[in-house]
């Protein structure tokens, strides 16, 4: 895990916290559920009552038993694996937190093909129940190998999609 603050050239400060936060744990023995918030003791140095404009957190790690603590960590832009299903996440953090994803980086935006890169964005796109506060990206991040084609592809497709 590491963590990251800056200020833009637009001014936007941002707090950005990289980690695997596996949310498989054992609620009689874990202190975070003493502490009440999944992630929270190492996510509160770098933002907690911070006065940033965007509190980003990545984890590609099972997040569904943490992540309804987003809001009350005062993340508000999150970035999960790419099998999290994010109609789900919406629900769970109450549609306080924007979502950055969810086609998968590497066997679909790097190695498949065009057709896939469309095929896959497409189901994103018309699985939402709600699009907004969604970033359309890849889970998980950029993967190195990704062709433009395919990039041009998958920012086409969200471009020309009707909501």
């Amino acid at each position: 895990m590491f963590s990251l603050k800056s200020t833009s050239d637009t001014g936007i400060e941002t707090a950005c916290n990289f980690g695997n936060y596996n949310s498989n744990y054992n609620p009689k023995r874990s202190t975070m559920t003493k502490n009440r918030h999944a992630g929270c003791p190492l996510w509160s140095p770098t933002s907690g009552n911070c006065k940033l404009s965007v509190k980003f957190l990545h984890n590609d790690a099972n997040c569904m038993e943490m992540v309804h603590y987003l809001p009350d960590m005062g993340v508000n832009l999150f970035n999960m694996g790419y099998d999290t299903d994010l109609n789900e996440l919406k629900d769970l953090t109450r549609h306080q937190v924007t979502m950055l994803g969810n086609i998968p980086p590497r066997d679909v935006l790097a190695q498949g093909s065009p057709a896939e890169v469309k095929e896959a964005t497409l189901n994103l796109l018309q699985g939402l129940k709600d699009p907004s506060r969604v970033i359309f990206s890849c889970g998980g991040g950029m993967p190195p190998g990704v062709s433009s084609e395919n990039l041009a592809i998958f920012i086409e497709t969200v471009k020309c999609f009707t909501l």
